[in-house]
């Protein structure tokens, strides 16, 4: 049975230009992997290389009969005349002269029956004995021009098919030298990462014991963390404890310093008291004490009155006289008594006072 393909390849899409976001930027990405393996087997066939990377993708996989196997292939590009889609139209244009170099070698697709079968073997029979009998007839070797001409095409074919392979072969052999060099240098990297794994193992051994030991400094650290909180935490609750007392203290002090002040005030004004007390004491003692003289001097005049009295009368009045200077004497005597008596009670209060304020 025959097959069609007909496969619409998207440009190349540049996701910078057109703006594509999210699902429509993944599927660019594809497009152009997709382009990219299918540019790969198209160099790979018109360099005649020895392997051809079909399996790469799914679409190179679908065209692999259309790419230098056994079917027709057409080409269509589509090109812009836009000044702006300039590097587009050159690689399409490229792209399509490539492929325009694949050869293919397309046969017709036929419905094999047992009649078309037993009419190729007759026919083929027929032709071995026409061979024969020309044989058997001349000396040699005898074949017929056009299987001659058969003949050499093969050989052609066969000539080119055998370069090719040798060129692939030749291919292979650099390709094989070259992966035996990558397997010496993977296998001398593989010691060499060997050996410092080796190095980090022990690294990582002594990272280990170190990794031990600083749990087990962690460890103790926070036990003396926790006894330390424990005691700060202690510490913070004698402090409230403290600061509770000094603020009852701060107030007690408060009210006993307002106390001390109004005592102060009280003393004050008691100080001050006893002061106008004392002044008023002491004026009352200086005019005390200037009545009394007062009082002397008007006594000590009566009494010189008296005396002139007693010159003038001279014994008349002898007995008036004599209870005159009685009265005098008695008089003085008790004004004496007075004061002295006065003045002893000024004293006794002024040392009262003074006492008092000084206390």
């Amino acid at each position: 049975h025959g097959q069609l393909n007909l496969v619409d390849l998207a440009g190349s899409e540049c996701i910078g230009r057109s703006g594509a976001k999210n699902d429509r930027a993944r599927e660019a990405g594809s497009i152009n992997q997709s382009l990219l393996t299918l540019g790969r087997v198209i160099t790979a066939l018109v360099d005649h290389h020895g392997h051809i990377p079909y399996r790469d993708s799914k679409l190179t996989r679908l065209l692999q009969e259309s790419l230098g196997g056994k079917a027709k292939t057409c080409i269509i590009a589509t090109l812009s005349p836009s000044q702006s889609a300039v590097e587009e139209t050159m690689s399409t244009l490229d792209y399509a002269y490539r492929a325009k170099s694949i050869k293919n070698q397309p046969t017709v697709n036929q419905r094999l029956t047992k009649k078309t079968i037993m009419k190729e073997y007759l026919a083929e029979v027929e032709t071995l004995k026409m061979q024969l009998m020309q044989t058997r007839e001349k000396n040699g070797v005898y074949m017929a021009a056009d299987e001659f001409y058969a003949m050499e095409t093969r050989l052609a074919a066969q000539e080119s098919q055998l370069e090719e392979c040798e060129s692939a072969l030749t291919q292979r052999t650099e390709e094989i030298k070259l992966v035996r060099r990558e397997r010496d240098e993977y296998f001398a990297g593989y010691e060499s990462t060997k050996q410092q794994l080796t190095v980090v193992a022990a690294e990582l051994d002594e990272a280990r014991v170190t990794l031990d030991e600083a749990k087990e400094t962690v460890t103790g650290a926070y036990v003396e963390l926790s006894a330390t909180e424990a005691v700060v935490s202690e510490q913070l609750q004698t402090e409230s404890k403290l600061l509770q007392q000094g603020q009852s203290l701060q107030k007690d002090l408060s009210h006993a310093q307002s106390d001390v002040n109004r005592l102060l005030d009280k003393v004050q004004r008691a100080a001050q008291s006893e002061e106008q007390k004392l002044r008023e004491t002491q004026q009352f003692v200086s005019q005390l004490t200037a009545s009394s003289q007062q009082l002397s001097y008007q006594v000590q005049g009566l009494s010189q009155r008296s005396a002139q009295h007693a010159d003038t009368l001279n014994g008349g009045v002898a007995q008036m006289l004599q209870q005159g200077r009685s009265t005098c004497s008695s008089l003085q005597n008790a004004i004496s008594a007075a004061l002295t008596t006065m003045i002893g009670d000024a004293e006794s209060a002024r040392d009262e006072m003074t006492a008092s304020c000084s206390g």
